[in-house]
């Protein structure tokens, strides 16, 4: 169910940005993000972000792909992450809870619309 729920997360987001998703993707869009690793602020800035929404159960379904990997993870699946899309504040929030990561703590990742 959380993925079904993440899935629809990212299609809201991409909607309320007026993203055309009908292609199956959205690729090298830029918004400004946020990166939080246990609770700390280790990232902010403008950043591209690659959204895939058909059959997103084969790769990652967002990716930042201009981040240092080596330092940050930049590719979620809401199978990991849990999605929340607040329509309100057009934000999508990525959030990790578990501590068996590269960080060994919790991260986040906000994704602001514009």
């Amino acid at each position: 169910m959380q993925e079904i729920n993440g899935y629809k997360a990212v299609k809201d987001f991409l909607s309320n940005n007026n993203k055309n998703f009908s292609s199956g993707h959205v690729f090298n869009e830029t918004f400004y993000i946020e990166y939080y690793v246990d609770g700390e602020l280790r990232y902010q800035g403008n950043e591209i972000v690659n959204f895939q929404v058909q059959h997103p159960e084969f790769t990652d379904d967002i990716s930042i792909p201009y981040l240092d990997e080596n330092i940050f993870h930049t590719g979620f699946r809401p199978r990991y992450q849990k999605y929340i899309f607040n329509q309100n504040n057009n934000i999508l929030t990525i959030n990790n809870e578990s501590s068996s990561n590269k960080f060994g703590k919790p991260f986040k990742v906000i994704i602001y619309g514009e």
